[in-house]
């Protein structure tokens, strides 16, 4: 992310807060059956990723979490 200008941040932030919120929103109707599979979906791509990525969605599993 640091070799994009600041727009590009800032529509990449922007989308990223919108599929978060949809997100959160399916979850929060989610039955505890689909919540558990939601999060081992995070679980299984969170050793592939780096840096800020994995930062982000680890926050979001938390968020999630929280919502338990």
């Amino acid at each position: 992310m640091n070799n994009l200008t600041q727009n590009q941040r800032d529509a990449k932030q922007a989308i990223l807060n919108d599929q978060q919120a949809q997100l959160i929103a399916r979850y929060e109707k989610a039955d505890k059956t689909e919540r558990s599979a939601i999060i081992r979906q995070i679980d299984a791509f969170l050793p592939v990723t780096k840096g800020d990525e994995k930062t982000y969605w680890l926050k979001f599993r938390r968020k999630l979490e929280m919502l338990n």
